[in-house]
């Protein structure tokens, strides 16, 4: 895909990853055990995948955001949003 990009000339692109592809330094001790050892192992292809995603727009001339939702639900919007910029959230 960014190959096709770049010879059409498209310099940005936005992706969705996932929040446990790297375990944030900011996580409780009972969350980084629950990541490290259940979630990873669960969904180490879709993460294999993700972090190889994650790789290439690095390595690539790309203007790119990667979002790592924790989580997406199909439900009502909550209006309460947090983000950061190249560093991890703060646990709730």
């Amino acid at each position: 895909m960014l190959t096709g990009m770049k010879q059409e000339g498209i310099k940005r692109i936005m992706v969705i990853s996932a929040a446990p592809v790297e375990l944030s330094p900011q996580l409780s001790p009972a969350m980084y055990v629950i990541t490290r050892y259940i979630i990873q192992p669960l969904f180490k292809h879709v993460y294999a995948d993700n972090r190889l995603m994650e790789k290439h727009l690095r390595q690539s001339e790309m203007n790119w955001t990667s979002m790592r939702p924790p989580r997406l639900l199909n439900k009502p919007l909550k209006g309460k949003y947090r983000f950061a910029i190249n560093h991890f959230l703060k646990s709730c």
